[in-house]
Formats: structure tokens, sequence, C-alpha cells
């Protein structure tokens, strides 16, 4: 935490957690049987019951960050006639009946879209809970859920973002001093960053959003999920960054990964 790169020119940081040269995915780790926790059915649910979440802590960041994000969202819901809540319906719990069945060796889940014309849902969840019973209800919230925020944590990134992208779901980064995303290119074709003051504006683009260009983000998502996601495909791009070729197929690409310029602060706080 006390090493100022600027110092060391000739050194470069590749970094998950947001102090350096070029944003890598950030994991803890790969939580396991991570594939059938993550993409139950193959991809979002067809009806969605939120058109935001943000499942996660309020408290891990510098100044209040995810404590103001959450003020300003509900600023813009009172606004625009949506509602808030902190506690997920009833009926996406019930959606976790089937997942479970499956995974027990039951039948394969089936979502049928029943929202009514294509209504889009103008409900926002924020959701917590420290309880193991409840990974799957955050999980399935995110899955019902058509944008998911990730603000930044302690460091410039989150867990959170790789999580969403493993979902194959559109993130919406929050940063505070500048974004850290890895991929910048392919990120900026299948999600969002902005900082606090600029969420309302990024609202109003989500809420018009074409359909087409939902499914075409989220189609985005999924198809970059071994590519890019899953430890495999970071340690190829890895390679393809400092080699210049695949270390599986030989084949010659720079890769994803882009160096930008460095932070002034380490942590941005």
């Amino acid at each position: 935490d006390h090493f100022p790169m600027s110092e060391h020119p000739n050194l470069l940081v590749l970094s998950g957690g947001g102090y350096g040269h070029v944003p890598v995915p950030l994991w803890q780790k790969l939580p396991s049987g991570h594939w059938e926790l993550y993409s139950v059915p193959r991809g979002p649910r067809p009806e969605r019951k939120y058109f935001l979440n943000y499942v996660g802590g309020l408290s891990h960041a510098p100044r209040q960050l995810r404590m103001r994000m959450k003020a300003k969202i509900e600023e813009y819901v009172a606004a625009h006639d949506m509602t808030l809540s902190d506690s997920p319906e009833l009926e996406l719990r019930k959606n976790l009946l089937p997942i479970r069945k499956w995974r027990d060796g039951g039948e394969y889940p089936v979502f049928t879209r029943d929202s009514p014309n294509g209504t889009v849902s103008n409900a926002v969840l924020f959701y917590c809970s420290k309880l193991k019973k409840n990974k799957d209800v955050w999980q399935e919230a995110m899955l019902s859920s058509r944008f998911s925020l990730t603000p930044r944590g302690y460091g410039r990134t989150s867990y959170h973002l790789a999580e969403i992208m493993l979902a194959g779901l559109i993130p919406i980064h929050v940063y505070s001093d500048q974004p850290w995303v890895p991929y910048r290119k392919v990120f900026d074709t299948i999600g969002f960053h902005t900082d606090v003051a600029g969420i309302p504006e990024l609202l109003d683009r989500l809420r018009s959003m074409p359909e087409e260009e939902l499914a075409a983000r989220e189609a985005r998502a999924r198809a970059h999920v071994y590519s890019h996601w899953l430890t495999r495909g970071m340690v190829d791009q890895l390679f393809r960054f400092m080699r210049g070729r695949s270390i599986f197929t030989e084949e010659e690409s720079a890769g994803d990964l882009i160096c930008q310029r460095l932070p002034k602060t380490i942590t941005g706080a």
C-alpha cells in the first residue's frame, strides 16, 4: 500500500486491485461449482423483475462512495416513479426451487417470459446478506435484473465485477477518480462505468435502451466468459499481452488487456 510506482517508471504492473498500468480481473477465488452457480439456465432470466440491482455491502469503499451511490439512486427513483427495496420478492425466491432440484439430479429448469407486453420493470433492489443460506438469493437477484451495479471497494474495483461478467450480465462500474476495468475496449461493448455524479444521466440512458441492444450486450458478455473471465482464458490473455501470441494455440494476437495511465494515488481514497 506504500509503493509509489511513479518513482519506478521502468516497472510494468498488472493489477486487479486498482493501482498499476494494466487492469486484470480481480478474483478472490473461483467458487466451487462456479458454472452451475452463475449460469443456470445458460444466460439471464427471460423475465426481469428488477431494472437494477446491487447485491453487496455499502461500507467497503473510501469516502462513503457506496452510500453516496445509493443516495443518488434513491433520489432518481423518487423523481421517476420507481420503487426501491432491500428484500427480494417472493417470486424471485420461487425461481430457486427448480434450480436446486436440478442440482440434485432433477430436470433442467426452464423459465418462460411472463411480463406483459415486454414491460420493463421499474424496480430497484439493494440486497445484502452474509448468511450462507442466502447465497443463491443474491445470484438469482442478479440473473433477474437488467443491470447490475458493481461499485469500487477499498481498491478501484471489486470482486463483484468478475461475478457479474461470469454470469453473462451487464455491469455498471461506479468509480471515484478513474475506472478500473479489465479489457477496456471489450468491456465498453458490454457494460458501463460512471462516477456518482453521472449516475442519473446513465440511468436515463439505460431506461431507454432498446431490447436489441440489451440482448446484444448480454450475448457479448456470455461470449467472453471462457476467453476472458475463467482461469484458462485469463492466463491466455496475460500471455498474449506479454508475448503477442496464445499460450494454447500459438495464434498471433496481442489479446485484449490494455495499458493505461498510472493513477495519481495508490487507492484513490
